[in-house]
C-alpha cells in the first residue's frame, strides 16, 4: 500500500506544466467575446443617452422601476455594495484564520437555514418550495454524513489554501479588483436594462418619440443577459486561472527546491497566471464563459416561465397541477445542471492554468478526474467548496435585508421598485463575493 502511494506520488511528480503558447482552434472565442462586448457598450451608449437627455429616472409616470437609478436609489446601492465587500473580507479572514471552526459552523448554519425555510415555506402553504426545501435538506443530511470521516481532509485543503494565501496575498487582490469590476458591470448592464425598459413603457423615454416594441425589447434583454453573464464567467475564469498558477506552482516546481510542506512567498507568480489568462489562455476562458453564459440564460428562462406558471395557476385556481409541478420540476433540473457545469468548469480552468491545454482538452482530462477520483471531487465541492458558497449567498440575502429595511420603514419606496432594487441586490451581492471567497 506504502509503495503504491510513494509511486502514485512519484508519477505526480513528474508532472510539469507546459510552456505557454497561442491555442489558435480558440482564437475565434476571443473574437466572438469581443464582438458581443462591442455591441453591448453601443446600445448601452445610446439607450443611456436617451435616459439621461429625456430625463426619464425623474418621471412620474409608468413602472417605478424606471427610476431606479435616482440619487436615493444609487445611494442604497452604493451602501450595500460596500456591505458587500466589508462582510466578503469578514468571512475570507475567518475562514483563513480557522478554517477547522469555519467548515463545521458553516455546515451547521447550512442545516440550520434549511430547516427554517422549510418551516416558513409549510407555514405559508408553498407547498411546491416547502417540497424543494425538504428535499435539499434530507439530501445535504445525507451527503455530510457519508462524507462525515472526510472533513478532516477538508480541513486540510483549506489550511493549505490559508497558509499560501497568507504568504500570497495578491490572490485576495486579483479577487478584490476583479469583484469591483464585475460590480461596476452589473451597474452598467442594470442601468441599460432599465433604459432599454423606459423606452418599452413611454416614448417620453426616448429622443425619437417611439415606443420600442415588446419583441425587440425581449431580444434585447436576451443580448444583454448574454454579454453580463459571459463578462462575469471571463472574470471570474481569468482569476480562476491566476490561482490556479500560485497553487500549481508551489505543488510542482517546489519539489526541486523546498519541502511541500513550506509556504513560500511566490514572487509575481500571480500576475503571471493573470497575464496568461489574458493572453495565452483567453481563448479557453472566452469559450468557457460563453458555455456557462447559454446555461444560465436557459435556467433563468426557464425558471422565469415556471414561476408565471404557478402564479397563472392559482390566481385562476386551477385544478390541474400536473403543468405547474412539471415546470417546477424543469426549473429546479435546470438550476442543478448549470451549478454542475459551473463547478466542472472551474476544475477544466485549473487544467488550462497548470498544463496550458485548451478548453476541450481540459474537458477531457476533467471528465477523466470525475470518472477516475470523483469521490475525492465531490468531497472538496461539497464540503470546503460548499462553505463558500453557501457564505456568498448569505452576504447577499443579509445585503437584500439591509436594503429592504431602509426603503420598506426609513426612506419610503414603492412597493414594486423595493421588490425590483432588493433582487438586484442579492443578485450583485452573491455574484460579488463569490468572486471575494
Amino acid at each position: 500500500m506504502a509503495s503504491t502511494e510513494k509511486e502514485e506520488s512519484e508519477e505526480e511528480a513528474v508532472v510539469k506544466p507546459e510552456e505557454p503558447r497561442i491555442k489558435w482552434t480558440e482564437v475565434p472565442a476571443i473574437f466572438m467575446f469581443v464582438a458581443i462586448i462591442s455591441g453591448f457598450i453601443a446600445l448601452s451608449i445610446i439607450d443611456l443617452l436617451d435616459y439621461s437627455n429625456t430625463s426619464c429616472y425623474n418621471a412620474l409616470f409608468g413602472d417605478p422601476r424606471v427610476k431606479f437609478f435616482s440619487p436615493s436609489i444609487l445611494v442604497v446601492l452604493s451602501s450595500c455594495l460596500g456591505v458587500t465587500f466589508i462582510l466578503s473580507i469578514i468571512y475570507l479572514a475567518c475562514a483563513l484564520r480557522a478554517p477547522g471552526w469555519y467548515l463545521y459552523i458553516s455546515l451547521i448554519l447550512q442545516i440550520v437555514v434549511t430547516l427554517i425555510g422549510v418551516i416558513i415555506h409549510l407555514v405559508q402553504t408553498s407547498w411546491l418550495s416547502g417540497a424543494l426545501c425538504i428535499f435539499w435538506l434530507f439530501l445535504s443530511l445525507f451527503l455530510y454524513w457519508v462524507l462525515r470521516k472526510n472533513k478532516r481532509k477538508s480541513v486540510v485543503q483549506m489550511t493549505i489554501v490559508s497558509e499560501l494565501i497568507s504568504k500570497n496575498p495578491s490572490v485576495i487582490v486579483i479577487s478584490i479588483l476583479g469583484a469591483i469590476f464585475c460590480s461596476a458591470c452589473s451597474v452598467l448592464v442594470a442601468a441599460d436594462t432599465i433604459a432599454g425598459f423606459g423606452k418599452s413603457v413611454s416614448d417620453e423615454c426616448s429622443v425619437n418619440r417611439q415606443l420600442r416594441p415588446e419583441g425587440e425589447f425581449l431580444g434585447l434583454l436576451t443580448f444583454i443577459a448574454i454579454s453580463h453573464y459571459m463578462m462575469v464567467e471571463v472574470v471570474k475564469g481569468s482569476i480562476r486561472v491566476a490561482t490556479s498558477s500560485v497553487f500549481g506552482w508551489w505543488y510542482y516546481v517546489p519539489n526541486e527546491l523546498f519541502k511541500a510542506s513550506e509556504f513560500i512567498r511566490l514572487h509575481g507568480v500571480t500576475w503571471e497566471g493573470l497575464f496568461l489568462a489574458l493572453t495565452y489562455s483567453s481563448g479557453s476562458v472566452c469559450l468557457s464563459s460563453f458555455f456557462l453564459a447559454i446555461s444560465k440564460l436557459g435556467a433563468q428562462v426557464i425558471g422565469a416561465w415556471s414561476q408565471e406558471l404557478m402564479v397563472s395557476s392559482v390566481l385562476a385556481q386551477t385544478q390541474d397541477i400536473s403543468a405547474i409541478v412539471l415546470a417546477w420540476v424543469l426549473s429546479n433540473c435546470v438550476w442543478c445542471l448549470n451549478s454542475i457545469l459551473s463547478h466542472f468548469t472551474n476544475y477544466v480552468l485549473v487544467n488550462v492554468a497548470l498544463y496550458n491545454h485548451t478548453y476541450f482538452k481540459g474537458v477531457q482530462q476533467t471528465m477523466h478526474l470525475v470518472t477516475s477520483q470523483g469521490g475525492k471531487t465531490l468531497i472538496n465541492d461539497c464540503l470546503a467548496g460548499g462553505t463558500f458558497a453557501f457564505a456568498s449567498w448569505c452576504i447577499g440575502t443579509l445585503s437584500a435585508l439591509a436594503a429592504y429595511i431602509y426603503m420598506r420603514w426609513i426612506a419610503l419606496y414603492d412597493t414594486e421598485g423595493i421588490y425590483f432594487v432588493t433582487s438586484f441586490i442579492v443578485i450583485v451581492s452573491i455574484q460579488i463575493s463569490s468572486i471575494i471567497l
